[in-house]
This record gives C-alpha cells, structure tokens and sequence, in this order.
C-alpha cells in the first residue's frame, strides 16, 4: 500500500482550509495509509488500498457549485501521479451531486450486486 505524507499534500490541505474559511485539522491514520482531513463544515477522508488505489470514502466541501470539488480533484489527480497510484475511487456515492460530478470527470460506475443504496465510481490514473 501506497503511503501518504502530510507535507506532501499541502495544497489538498490549503484548498480545504479556503473553503472551510478556517483551518482544518489534517492527519494520518493506519500505518499512514488513511488520510483524514476535517473542518467545521468540510471534511475529506481517504485511503489507500492494496491494489495501490487511492479511495475516496467520503467529501464535504462547504461551498457547493463554485468549483471547491474540481478544485481538489485536480490536486488529488496530481498527487496519485506523483504518488504511482494506479486508479482514484469514488466510494459508496449516495448525493445526486456526488453522481453527477463523477459522471462530468469521466470516472466509470462499478456495479455492486450487494448494495442498492449506493454505487463506487472509479477512474484510471495515466502515469
């Protein structure tokens, strides 16, 4: 699994914390394997997997349709890159805007037969 190092995602942090209006609180969790980042109003919380995928498993960015989101796909794609992860996944999507911002960014649906409330998305990560 794939290691992640708090002064090497800085511009993750400083994306949130602009859109948190204040400063979050960002740590390393699981062997540094499990980034958590939280806000007031925000938060991300991340993973890496042993098929060296970055997992999203959960995003809360405050201020909604203004770009906060693709603002911080764009830094997440170029981290992975730097990083050699092969793949970025979205999981377990349950917000129409979650869906539809996948859906934008060309990342494709997994079909899961287990779960009807919710589906992954994934996308490949050109190295």
């Amino acid at each position: 699994m794939i290691q992640f190092n708090l002064d090497e995602m800085k511009s993750i942090k400083e994306i949130m914390d602009k859109d948190n209006n204040d400063p979050t609180n960002a740590y390393l969790d699981y062997m540094d394997t499990t980034y958590v980042l939280r806000g007031e109003n925000s938060e991300l919380y991340m993973r890496s997997s042993y098929q060296d995928s970055l997992i999203i498993a959960r995003i809360e960015v405050c201020h909604k349709h203004i770009g906060v989101a693709t603002k911080l796909f764009e830094e997440l794609f170029k981290y992975t890159q730097f990083k050699g992860f092969k793949k970025i996944m979205v999981e377990s999507v349950m917000t129409p805007e979650m869906h539809e911002f996948c859906i934008k960014n060309n990342f494709k649906e997994i079909k899961s037969t287990r779960y009807d409330i919710c589906c992954n998305y994934e996308k490949e990560i050109a190295q």
